[in-house]
């Protein structure tokens, strides 16, 4: 973790407050029935794999929105991409987010794109409670690597994986703080992982 903080520190001072984990919506009980839970991250952060797992002990429904995206756009986001553009692809997740956020009872992994528009933050940050998985770049080189599924998630740039991970982050990193409740290491098991959100939210395993 020490590259990232190294590497990109957050200015603001509002958003170092981020990291006091149980800080934000303290006054808010959390429902599985009626609130809905978000991960958000660089792609290899292990938000699929958690929002699964945390919404099948939790009994929510699970939604992807990448995921969705394909459901809509009818192709793989890489063919849709190089055929339309990735604004299109943006307005199209945007659209998509805005259902999501109109339904409750939900664990909602995102694309790691999403927060890059004002309008799709506040949806998640007003929508539920938000996780950020913050992982290093090491971690999520190997992950995207070794991951089938991301060879359909087209390149943001014609660099290299590890520079292009770098500059994300470097872009995204203050978006992701400034939105997420709380901030949890993707560093960290599965089983950890889903261990400090039941934590931060008060549920009991």
């Amino acid at each position: 973790m020490d590259f990232i903080y190294k590497k990109f520190e957050v200015e603001e001072k509002d958003l170092q407050k981020t990291h006091k984990l149980g800080e934000a919506k303290r006054g808010w009980k959390f429902d599985p029935k009626v609130h809905n839970v978000f991960f958000i991250g660089l792609r290899g952060s292990g938000k699929t794999s958690l929002g699964r797992l945390v919404a099948s002990e939790l009994s929510m429904v699970f939604v992807d929105t990448d995921e969705e995206v394909v459901k809509k756009i009818g192709k793989n986001i890489e063919d849709f991409v190089k055929d339309h553009g990735w604004d299109e692809f943006r307005a199209i997740e945007s659209e998509i987010l805005e259902d999501i956020c109109s339904k409750k009872g939900q664990v909602i992994a995102t694309g790691g794109g999403i927060i890059l528009k004002d309008k799709n933050r506040e949806l998640i940050k007003n929508s539920g409670f938000v996780f950020y998985l913050i992982g290093s770049i090491p971690t999520l080189m190997s992950r995207i690597l070794n991951d089938k599924q991301n060879k359909n998630r087209p390149p943001l740039t014609h660099k290299p994986l590890e520079e292009e991970l770098i500059l994300s982050l470097r872009e995204r990193e203050p978006l992701y703080l400034s939105t997420a409740h709380f901030v949890v290491s993707a560093e960290k098991s599965l089983d950890e992982l889903k261990q400090d959100v039941y934590f931060y939210l008060g549920v009991k395993r």
